[in-house]
């Protein structure tokens, strides 16, 4: 639940790799892939095969409350991801109500080893805030457009992503990811 803390899965204070991507509605597809495409590079280099991609929309009855109120552009911001997806052949499962206020997201879905789902990555959509902050450029037919805002962290916080680590190879890290690969015993 919300502000509870769980060894290195929830820590009161932590790091994490957070990027935003400014790009128009264009260019949305292949920066989504791109973000995607980067994530499931890195569940194989770390050997992380059991995960689920959630795509989190929003409820429409917490519009205006726990939403922004733009109806039209959640629909649209959900079914460019939805096409994304799709399109890229990626299994993934739809919940409603896990959106973030600002816009529809792919969550990473992982389990520890005792079956607690946690969250390991994110990819999100955000088509609010640029609005908020006024952000503008000039698009192609020489016109200003509100850019799309996609929110990454590949790999979730750093405490999260190693607690996760290690439960899943129960300590016993890959040669090239152990912090001590060689001992040397004197004899």
């Amino acid at each position: 639940q919300s502000g509870e803390l769980f060894g290195l899965m929830r820590v009161r204070c932590l790091h994490m790799n957070d990027a935003h991507i400014y790009c128009s509605k264009e260019e949305f597809a292949q920066e989504f892939r791109a973000v995607n495409e980067m994530y499931l590079k890195y569940f194989k280099i770390f050997g992380i095969e059991k995960y689920v991609m959630r795509l989190s929309l929003h409820d429409p009855a917490n519009l205006g409350k726990k939403y922004i109120n733009e109806p039209e552009l959640w629909l649209e911001t959900e079914a460019m991801v939805r096409k994304v997806l799709q399109e890229t052949n990626t299994p993934f499962v739809e919940v409603s109500g896990e959106g973030a206020f600002y816009g529809p997201k792919i969550d990473v879905q992982i389990w520890s080893a005792i079956g607690r789902e946690f969250t390991l990555a994110t990819n999100q959509v955000d088509f609010a805030q640029g609005r908020r902050f006024k952000l503008e450029f000039t698009n192609r037919d020489n016109r200003p457009e509100t850019p799309l805002i996609i929110h990454r962290a590949p790999l979730g916080t750093h405490e999260r992503f190693i607690g996760f680590l290690l439960e899943h190879y129960a300590g016993k890290f890959p040669l090239w990811l152990a912090p001590q690969q060689v001992k040397l015993l004197p004899i």
